[in-house]
């Protein structure tokens, strides 16, 4: 049997450790890394066609959500996914 309180506590101390994790990727990975600024998403971009109407994609962890305005500015019809909701609640917060 597991102790359901227990559970609920882990539970709680993982999503506020995600949270700021999620934040802190946002702001110094997602948004000022060199990586991806110049290396990672440019090579990726090259790879896909300019005109994506014609497509569906779903966006499996999406993080914040940059490849999913990339795609959706392609003209793709994008499904953001994130088993966390923290990351699309970031520019709420």
């Amino acid at each position: 049997m597991y102790n359901v309180k227990g559970v609920l506590q882990v539970k709680e101390q993982v999503l506020k450790a995600y949270a700021k994790l999620a934040r802190d990727y946002e702001k110094n990975v997602d948004k000022e890394s060199g990586t991806n600024a110049y290396y990672e998403r440019p090579a990726m971009m090259k790879l896909l066609p300019d005109d994506l109407s014609e497509c569906a994609v779903l966006d499996a962890g999406c993080a914040a959500g940059w490849y999913t305005e990339q795609l959706v500015e392609r003209g793709a019809h994008v499904t953001p996914s994130q088993p966390m909701p923290v990351f699309s609640a970031i520019d709420s917060t």
